[in-house]
């Protein structure tokens, strides 16, 4: 051949290496808080008009053969269902290039990191520029090599100019040629705004502090599981995305910081434990002095304050048309601190006029050193801001969260979205008994992620008669019953003259002068209390005569009470998936809201427990009251978890909003979950023990509030859960399929119609989940079957009520069963359609398994026998081989005169 043919050649293979090179290797799946099962591509994003505020992405590691096996699926499960202030998880898959033998594990970080690097570089800057997202609203999260990706990314896309991400958290990053460190280039402080970091194994993980927050965990029960595991390295390399996931779920790791010294800290990346610096910003308006809105607040403040614990940290700002700093960040070191506190909230006639919300933001934010504690802002407020500087010119440093509370039915309207931006929680109050509510929204909002050692559990909070024949009866649980403080408020006990009588469960009387007398409330306190059932009341007047009026006065009574030493109380946590609903949006108008509830005992979550929603309107009136469900269906996601969840689908009036108030009640029939279910081994392959059973326990909590915008539009159906291939019938090319029904109206009713969808390209049934095409029969390689299709020969797809088992058997079309023959799984999908034929969101995937379809199609025994055959051809070839080359080299040869 000529020399020009070569040089042709060499250049071809060079152009062809280029074109590698710049070919992205990494694909992103959008998962959206309202469609968490459905991967999205950033044009579908773009496409739906979502327009998130709070992204996180996922890098998976070396050696993940796929998204599941990496464990992304369940990292962006359990972001999305526990970190409420998440709008979208990214999963960032480049299983096919990290699939790699160990030898080629140096090629890989040589040469794969960067390109990946490079690919979420690229993506995240087409996110910012299509969508708006911030970069300091982004939050990075990577396991092993996939920790030094997001680093190397995030110093890229500083470098460039597109901003800094606002957290990374590295889960065991990969210790590997990165423990060098004259050239490390892997993750590292000032990577980010925080860079954070979880080191549980010192061979395949990297054991020295490369973040601004480096932990090592310790104390655990899946320590030991891995210290029995063959591959002890390989199963603490993993743990560290098992311990990311018992974050989420508000478990308290415990981290070793200097082994010599033996000094423990308590830490956690994804939640502060505990809260410790609180700024209150009130609003002391004119219009604060209107519906008692001014008393309420002080009395919310003077409670908070009270139960701070010692060593807390607080601030008070006042504002109006401008802000004043009436107490600067002050620790509450003793009694004499706390008093000075006190006296620094404002007075009944404290009036600062016109309403900046904005000013007083920005007199928050300029305490010193907010930036670096991450404190928890609580805004109370009643009116609309009407005087610069204005809410919005106002940033908020990006750990800091702001807990708006709105008074009345006039707050700010845009309170839901200062909420989001900052990842707080927004609450409102109506004048409606605003004294007591006020109060609980202060504390719940202040207690949110704290140390259940020092967060007041709700046993009691509801509406009284004011009235000597009301007797009310609360629980003290075993674990309960330090500090107890019951509060009775009304504006008429001074004129109705009665004293409040408490009786203990040991028959104790506590009678008026065992009360302390503050404005319109008496107030019980006392350091520890027996466990039992308590009962409350009031006294007639002191002259005897029993005054009964028709119609007694209102008030309220709370009952609070810490845990014992010692002792870990059920703790329940009431959370909402948004602040708002906007019905003229198609994608959050086909999504309720969703009302959740976790209930936990340490590291134990409570099955079991009796949960309601109680949403009530801004005139006081209860709109409707929800049995939240720990079933699985629904707006449940797993069956059993602790997790009590319902959509809230009834109409809402647009521009009011709407207080959700959570409570728990069990009379000795719940169950604790256990703890072996925090070692993320599949239920199947466990020994579960009998769970014990628990005592009897009251708790409630207040989740929030919502607001709507828009005329109401009738919700989607929820989505078809647990599909699955029950049998098949090879022979005849039958499948039995089962699954939970769904809802016609969220998870109420029944549905209109139902579709069943089967295709052996699973890219395309992919490519289905979300869409709204309505193409009946088939569609290419997509097989649709509907009540009316005669391949139906046992049940059937018409709608059933919502949450029950149905079933039905079909025959495969010999078109799609010959198809699959070929080496491809069948795969099957659903969804359910309400009375105006919008379809609801797609179930999971089901299959039949391309292993058993070969069996069918009589394809195995062919290949088994031709690979037995080229087994032999090898075993002789390589025998010949021996005896002909081999062995007649390698003969001993005689040592002559050598003998024994």
């Amino acid at each position: 051949m000529s020399p020009s043919y070569f040089i042709i050649l060499f250049a071809g293979c060079i152009l062809h290496a280029s074109s590698n090179e710049n070919k992205p290797i990494t694909t992103f799946f959008y998962y959206h808080r309202d469609f968490p099962n459905v991967p999205l591509t950033l044009e579908q994003v773009q496409k739906r008009h979502v327009k998130p505020v709070n992204v996180l992405l996922y890098s998976h590691g070396f050696s993940s053969e796929s998204l599941e096996i990496a464990g992304s699926i369940k990292i962006k499960n359990d972001v999305l269902k526990y970190r409420l202030d998440i709008e979208v998880v990214i999963l960032a898959n480049w299983c096919q290039a990290s699939s790699q033998p160990a030898y080629k594990y140096p090629e890989v970080v040589e040469r794969t990191v960067p390109l990946v690097a490079r690919d979420i570089v690229h993506e995240l800057h087409q996110l910012k520029q299509t969508v708006g997202i911030l970069l300091e609203n982004v939050e990075l999260v990577g396991h092993c090599l996939g920790a030094h990706v997001l680093g190397k990314a995030a110093r890229h896309m500083k470098h460039l100019g597109y901003g800094i991400i606002r957290q990374i958290v590295g889960l065991d990053p990969a210790g590997p040629n990165f423990r060098e460190l004259s050239h490390y280039d892997g993750l590292m402080k000032g990577d980010a705004k925080l860079v954070y970091v979880i080191h549980t194994d010192d061979f395949l993980g990297i054991f020295r502090d490369i973040g601004d927050i480096d932990i090592y965990p310790y104390k655990f029960d899946e320590f030991r599981r891995c210290e029995r595991s063959a591959m002890v390295s390989k199963c603490l390399h993993s743990l560290a995305k098992d311990l990311f996931s018992m974050m989420l779920l508000g478990v308290v790791i415990v981290d070793k910081e200097d082994p010599k010294r033996g000094k423990e800290r308590v830490v956690n990346p994804v939640y502060r434990y505990p809260t410790q610096v609180t700024i209150l910003v009130l609003d002391v308006s004119p219009s604060m002095k209107e519906h008692g809105r001014m008393d309420s607040m002080i009395y919310a403040a003077n409670q908070l304050v009270t139960q701070l614990p010692i060593n807390s940290t607080v601030a008070v700002i006042i504002f109006g048309g401008h802000a004043e700093i009436s107490k600067g960040l002050t620790m509450i070191r003793d009694e004499s601190v706390r008093a000075a506190v006190l006296a620094a909230l404002p007075k009944r006639n404290t009036d600062i006029g016109w309403t900046s919300i904005g000013a007083g933001l920005r007199a928050a934010i300029s305490l010193p050193f907010v930036a670096e504690s991450c404190p928890d802002i609580h805004l109370i407020t009643d009116g609309e801001e009407n005087k610069a500087p204005w809410r919005r010119e106002v940033q908020i440093p990006p750990c800091t969260r702001v807990n708006p509370i709105g008074l009345g039915g006039q707050a700010d309207p845009g309170l839901e979205q200062l909420a989001r931006e900052t990842n707080g929680r927004m609450t409102s109050v109506s004048d409606v008994n605003s004294l007591t509510r006020l109060g609980d929204a202060l504390t719940d909002a202040t207690y949110i992620d704290a140390d259940p050692s020092v967060r007041p559990m709700r046993v009691f909070g509801d509406e009284i008669a004011v009235s000597e024949l009301e007797k009310i009866q609360f629980l003290i649980d075993q674990d309960i019953g330090k500090n107890l403080r019951l509060v009775v408020n009304s504006p008429n006990i001074d004129n109705l003259k009665l004293s409040p009588i408490l009786i203990s469960p040991e028959g104790t009387l506590y009678d008026s002068k065992d009360f302390t007398k503050n404005f319109q409330s008496f107030i019980f306190q006392q350091e520890t209390v027996p466990s039992g059932k308590w009962a409350f009341g009031f006294a007639p007047p002191q002259n005897g005569r029993r005054k009964r009026a028709a119609n007694p006065a209102k008030g309220s009574l709370t009952v609070t009470s810490l845990q014992r030493e010692n002792a870990h109380a059920i703790i329940l946590d009431g959370m909402l998936s948004n602040s708002s609903i906007n019905y003229g949006d198609d994608l959050s108008a086909k999504r309720p809201i969703t009302i959740n509830a976790r209930i936990r005992k340490g590291r134990d979550f409570v099955l079991g427990v009796g949960v309601e929603a109680i949403v009530t309107a801004p005139d006081g009136k209860i709109l409707t009251t929800l049995d939240l469900l720990d079933n699985g269906l629904g707006a449940d996601e797993d069956v059993n978890d602790g997790v009590y969840a319902r959509f809230l689908s009834i109409p809402l009036t647009p521009g009011l909003r709407y207080e959700v108030t959570v409570k728990a009640a069990c009379n000795e029939s719940c169950q604790l979950r256990g703890k072996e279910s925090y070692s993320f081994v599949p239920m199947s392959t466990k020994e579960v023990e009998r769970l014990p059973e628990l005592y009897s326990f009251r708790r409630q909590i207040n989740a929030g509030s919502i607001k709507a915008e828009g005329n109401f539009r009738t919700p989607l159906p929820s989505r078809i859960q647990n599909l699955e291939v029950v049998t098949v019938d090879y022979a005849k090319r039958l499948v039995h399929l089962e699954w939970n029904a769904g809802g016609g109206v969220a998870d109420t009713g029944t549905a209109s119609n139902l579709e069943l969808r089967a295709t052996w390209n699973y890219s395309r049934i992919v490519s289905l989940k979300g869409q709204s095409d309505d193409d009946d029969g088939t569609d290419g390689d997509v097989f649709t079957f509907t009540a009316d299709t005669s391949a139906i020969l046992d049940g059937g797809l018409t709608p059933i009520q919502v949450g029950e088992r149905q079933m039905v058997t079909l025959e495969v079309p010999e078109d799609l069963w010959e198809k699959s023959g070929s080496g491809q799984d069948i795969y099957f999908i659903m969804r359910a359609a309400n009375e105006h034929l919008e379809w609801g969101e797609d179930s999971n995937i089901a299959s039949i398994p391309t292993k058993q379809l070969e069996d069918a199609h009589g394809l195995v025994w062919p290949y088994v026998a031709a690979g037995i055959g080229l087994l032999i051809v090898i075993v002789v070839g390589i025998a010949g081989c021996y005896w002909k080359v081999i062995r007649p080299r390698y003969q001993p040869v005689p040592v002559v005169g050598y003998q024994l």
